[in-house]
């Protein structure tokens, strides 16, 4: 897993308890120090028709249409102001032995560089720690 790579996990657990299928986007990939990598989770479910290309403060999310990445087959935002934690050990599982977790592809180094831009603009929507891991690595 490195930052920028998109998975599809089929298990997700959402802050809420509830599990489901959901695309995630690797924010930060662990040193040696830590045992976990920083991921957020995209939707598909636009409810704004007054969204622009790429970080929208407004929902909280960074937006990428159809035919903008070769990764995302239709219109998706990437959802900033929730950032999940997933453990090393639990994404090594969840790849190799139940199969939850299957890699999707990669965002293209400007798009990746544009979120991590968005997520600086929005710094103030997540949590101090996280904001350290995410900065630290750039």
């Amino acid at each position: 897993m490195a930052c920028g790579d998109v998975y599809l996990h089929k298990n997700f657990r959402f802050s809420d308890g509830q599990y489901g299928r959901k695309y995630f986007v690797v924010i930060y990939e662990p040193d040696d120090n830590e045992s976990f990598y920083l991921v957020l989770k995209t939707t598909s479910h636009i409810k704004s028709s007054n969204i622009s290309i790429g970080c929208n403060e407004s929902i909280r999310g960074f937006y990428i249409p159809h035919g903008n990445s070769s990764v995302f087959p239709i219109n998706t935002i990437i959802q900033i102001q929730e950032i999940f934690e997933l453990d090393l050990s639990d994404f090594l599982k969840g790849a190799n032995q139940r199969g939850d977790i299957s890699y999707i592809g990669c965002l293209e180094k400007l798009l990746l560089s544009q979120l991590i831009n968005c997520i600086k603009r929005l710094k103030d929507d997540i949590s101090e720690k996280h904001y350290k891991f995410i900065i630290k690595k750039k």
